[in-house]
């Protein structure tokens, strides 16, 4: 009686098994007609999300080749020439997103992407504008480029914020310019990037404020928008759904 018992265990887990990789190429289909029907969406930004978020959703429960493919996908919806609801933000933050999200596995990929992120940000005029980017951008060259690109970027971001006409606006810029390259220990990059404030009673006085700040501390020299993944493109209630229908194949669609 044990050895049937044990039998029928073994016939029941191989079942188990059979249903998990049909469940598995069942979802994998689903997934890829996913991307084709996103690939119709006439709007740039919508189907950029979507590619975005399924390519993220691939690579997460272990499709990462699906996912690449779909990123290249996100990288043709960011070239097209006739994406007008992309705006300078949605096209930056667009390629920093696939610059994260390709970061692991493809890092050709991600370098290419933050090269063009950064592209698309130097072609944006007038200068003074392009700061908005600059602070969260930087920490994507750092972690793909090094710190060097870092630090340069950085240090042109001082001399496009010298251009901000509001003297509030361009002292919060070259603040968190600054206080950047303080916690990268670029000591006299900082100091000449706030000297793009005529004021030397205001550079003495900042730095003086700034020493009370902890290493780090961006909350309180915060400047312009986010443009990573997290911050722009992922979609929650997408990826709510994505994960409740895993949970609902009682996680025999996914790693």
């Amino acid at each position: 009686m044990r050895r049937n018992h044990s039998i029928a265990a073994v016939l029941i887990m191989a079942a188990l098994a059979g249903c998990a990789v049909q469940r598995s190429d069942r979802d994998t289909r689903l997934l890829q007609m996913a991307v084709d029907e996103a690939d119709l969406i006439t709007n740039h930004h919508d189907r950029l999300m979507r590619q975005l978020n399924i390519a993220d959703w691939q690579m997460h429960t272990g499709r990462k080749e699906d996912g690449h493919k779909t990123l290249a996908k996100a990288i043709l919806t960011l070239q097209d020439p006739d994406a007008g609801e992309l705006d300078e933000f949605g096209r930056i933050s667009g390629w920093a997103s696939i610059a994260e999200l390709a970061r692991e596995d493809d890092p050709a990929t991600a370098l290419k992407a933050v090269d063009k992120a950064v592209e698309t940000l130097q072609a944006i005029n007038p200068a003074s504008r392009r700061c908005d980017y600059v602070l969260s951008l930087s920490h994507q060259v750092q972690d793909l480029r090094g710190k060097k690109e870092a630090v340069a970027l950085l240090a042109k971001a001082g001399l496009w914020a010298g251009e901000i006409a509001s003297p509030d606006m361009r002292r919060r810029a070259l603040m968190a310019f600054a206080n950047r390259l303080f916690d990268l220990e670029e000591w006299d990059a900082g100091q000449k990037v706030l000297r793009h404030d005529a004021d030397a009673a205001w550079r003495s006085d900042t730095l003086a404020a700034m020493a009370n700040i902890g290493r780090g501390d961006e909350s309180k020299t915060s400047f312009g928008r986010s443009v990573d993944y997290k911050s722009v493109y992922l979609n929650q209630e997408l990826q709510m759904n994505l994960r409740q229908q895993g949970n609902n194949n009682n996680g025999l669609g996914g790693k």
